[in-house]
């Protein structure tokens, strides 16, 4: 909404570097987010087979919740 009512800062290279920082952020956290559901999805189904889940049971392991992507903020830049 920023860069609609100040066209030039579109085109100021800081902001841009800025914005490129902040998409490759984001890109990062979707990717760990991805690893750590599926890290997840493989230690839940292990330690429900027998006879894992006896010796999980016992050890105090428990099954995880997954990750989920909070919603969109509106108040976001977009560089679109």
């Amino acid at each position: 909404m920023v860069t609609e009512q100040y066209p030039e800062l579109k085109a100021n290279q800081t902001y841009i570097k800025t914005m490129d920082a902040v998409q490759t952020f984001e890109n990062m956290v979707r990717t760990s987010r991805l690893i750590y559901n599926d890290s997840v999805t493989k230690l839940n189904r292990e330690i429900r087979m027998f006879p894992v889940s006896m010796i999980a049971g016992m050890l105090g392991f428990q099954q995880r919740d997954y990750l989920v992507e909070q919603a969109a903020k509106a108040d976001m830049p977009s560089m679109k």
